[in-house]
């Protein structure tokens, strides 16, 4: 459905993406997971249209597209910045207004009314933003980009600064529109979990390019199932296992103390570690 082939983007010098290339299918849920400055915003600003001068092509089921200047398939595009780029003055309802009126939805005001009301803010309508909580604002910024009806949503970074549980009912509305809408929606993400829970498909990005992909599982089990973790006066050393038994023997073979010791399931975390050689948290910052 989507496809990127060999797609390049520098800043001057500094090579931001570096030969990506990949498909998405039609009804997928992925993300793109990796540490802040892998390249994950610059692709999607790649794929939205909000920038150019990049080399490799995009195709959107088999046509060749240029999203910067290509009207009909930002038609069918909807993107959720990492900002949130709403009138605080403004009531909920009103905002959407603006929004399908910006996106030339007809009968707007039914629009506007019936996704208030299937996404539960029909009571918040008549409340201003600048009053609404940081987890509400941005499900009404997700509502307001689904009114053109989108086949493609992209989702840059959705639920960076929101506490866990709201995190989790921000997930549960990105199943709920992509099974309902029948969107296909991409998520870039640097939470290990987030990307775990919704994805059918990963992919995990470092320095610019995508390292490696696959449904979770598989991704897991190119380290092994389970992690044996030692705290060391050096730092925290993982030693990656295919079954309990082998890691159980390991520990009892070394003797090791249960206090400097943990035993645990493989995670996406030790995936991104073992692929790209780095701790996630210390990544360094790109672009």
């Amino acid at each position: 459905m989507l496809e990127a082939v060999n797609v390049t983007k520098y800043y001057n010098s500094l090579c931001a993406l570096k030969d990506v290339s990949f498909r998405i299918e039609e009804g997928e849920i992925v993300s793109f997971l990796g540490p802040n400055g892998a390249g994950k915003s610059t692709l999607f600003h790649i794929l939205v249209g909000l920038l150019r001068n990049y080399t490799g092509d995009v195709f959107y089921k088999s046509r060749k597209v240029f999203p910067f200047k290509d009207r009909g398939y930002r038609s069918i595009v909807g993107f959720v910045p990492q900002a949130t780029f709403l009138e605080r003055e403004l009531t909920v309802e009103e905002n959407l207004r603006i929004g399908a009126l910006l996106y030339g939805v007809k009968n707007h005001r039914e629009v506007v009314d019936s996704f208030l009301r299937r996404f539960d803010l029909f009571e918040l309508k008549d409340r201003k933003v600048e009053h609404l909580s940081g987890g509400m604002k941005r499900k009404v910024v997700i509502v307001k980009s689904m009114l053109h009806r989108p086949r493609l949503l992209f989702l840059d970074e959705p639920t960076t600064g929101l506490d866990v549980n709201v995190r989790h009912d921000i997930w549960n509305l990105l199943i709920r529109i992509s099974k309902e809408e029948s969107v296909t929606v991409v998520i870039s993400t640097h939470y290990m979990e987030e990307a775990e829970s919704l994805s059918d498909r990963v992919f995990i990005m470092n320095r610019g390019s995508i390292v490696v992909d696959g449904r979770p599982e598989e991704l897991k089990s190119l380290v092994g199932r389970y992690v044996v973790e030692e705290s060391t006066a050096k730092g925290m050393i993982r030693r990656y296992f295919d079954s309990k038994d082998d890691a159980i023997r390991f520990m009892n073979d070394r003797g090791m103390e249960a206090s400097t010791i943990r035993l645990r399931e493989v995670s996406l975390e030790d995936v991104f570690i073992k692929v790209t050689g780095e701790n996630e948290r210390d990544s360094s910052n790109l672009l």
